[in-house]
């Protein structure tokens, strides 16, 4: 009876020491549209088409509180790269999107990461010392008509606007950033709509 009536007093104990999950807060936060464009903006494709997707950081940001900060100064290891992550997709018959796994690529300038399992892709952007900035060019080849829909895999605000999203977290001086984008040309929703035909 002792034992019982002791559990009953612990577990709301317990439970009131338990802490919930802090949401992340970066220490500082950087807003900067458009850092990623579809090469010649196009919204129509032929079958067999690459689509373009190039990247171009400056290396110098201004904070959302107007603080000045190098993003190499978050970032440790050689090479030095920022990446974010997208979807595919295609709209069927019944509108619905269906993801599409990535078969070929083109890597003129940074990397790809894809698998055939899964539809989420990674691209890579490198630091460019000549430049002071990040970028990548890489292109995904079209093989089936339809309409298209590219996503990034962040959704922000109110639940249905997508962002690209980075997070660096520098030293225990430097603390953490986060830097958030979007696709140029893209629409209310942060998604870039296009067709194939």
């Amino acid at each position: 009876m002792k034992k019982k009536l002791l559990v009953l007093v612990l577990i709301p104990l317990l439970s009131a020491f338990q802490c919930e999950e802090d949401e992340f807060t970066p220490d500082y936060r950087i807003e900067n549209a458009n850092l990623v464009e579809i090469r010649d903006n196009k919204s129509a494709f032929a079958v067999g088409d690459y689509l373009f997707i190039e990247t171009t950081i400056d290396n110098s940001q201004i904070t959302t509180d107007s603080r000045s900060i190098s993003l190499k100064d978050f970032m440790n290891g050689d090479p030095l790269v920022l990446y974010y992550s997208l979807v595919l997709y295609r709209l069927d018959s019944e509108n619905e999107e269906v993801p599409i796994f990535i078969e070929s690529v083109q890597a003129p300038d940074g990397m790809i990461e894809y698998s055939s399992e899964n539809p989420f892709f990674n691209i890579l952007s490198f630091y460019n010392g000549s430049n002071d900035n990040f970028t990548s060019s890489l292109g995904i080849k079209l093989s089936e008509p339809g309409v298209y829909a590219l996503k990034p895999d962040v959704i922000i605000g109110n639940g249905n606007k997508h962002a690209i999203l980075f997070t660096l977290n520098g030293s225990a001086t430097q603390g953490s950033l986060e830097l958030t984008t979007s696709i140029a040309n893209s629409d209310e929703d942060g998604i870039y709509r296009f067709v194939v035909e």
